[in-house]
C-alpha cells in the first residue's frame, strides 16, 4: 500500500512540480528542470540512508540461511530490532514527507493567476 500510494504521489508531483517551476521561470526552464531534476534524485539518495539509519542503527548484519545447497540468503531473524523498527520508520518517513508537502502547499503563490484575462473579467462584473 506504502509503495503504490507513495509512488503515484511522487509520480504526480514530479510533473506538476515541473509544470509550476516552467509557469513562474518561462525563461529560465532548462535551469529550473535541472535543479528539479537534482533534487527528486538526491532525495532518494537521501532517503534511502535515513530509512536505513532508523532501522538499523548499528549496522548489524543479517544472518546467512541456507535454502537450497547451492543457495545462501541473508535475512534478519523475525524478532530483532531491526525487523520490529519497520513500521516506526514507515511512519516516520510518511510524517516527514506530510511536512515538507504541508510547507510546499503554504508556499504556493499564485502571482500569475491575478493578472490573467479571467480574472480580471470577473473583477469587473
Amino acid at each position: 500500500m506504502y509503495a503504490v500510494v507513495g509512488g503515484i504521489g511522487f509520480g504526480v508531483l514530479y510533473f506538476l512540480s515541473f509544470k509550476c517551476a516552467w509557469s513562474f521561470c518561462p525563461n529560465h526552464r532548462s535551469h529550473v528542470s535541472i535543479l528539479l531534476m537534482g533534487s527528486f534524485c538526491l532525495s532518494s539518495f537521501f532517503g534511502s540512508r535515513l530509512s536505513s539509519s532508523l532501522i538499523n542503527p548499528n549496522n548489524k548484519q543479517p544472518f546467512n540461511y541456507v535454502v537450497n545447497d547451492h543457495q545462501q540468503e541473508m535475512f534478519y531473524d523475525k524478532h530483532s530490532d531491526e525487523v520490529q523498527r519497520v513500521p516506526q520508520m514507515l511512519r516516520s518517513m510518511s510524517l516527514f514527507a506530510l511536512i515538507l508537502f504541508s510547507v510546499a502547499l503554504l508556499l504556493i503563490d499564485h502571482k500569475h493567476e491575478k493578472n490573467s484575462p479571467a480574472s480580471e473579467n470577473s473583477e469587473l462584473e
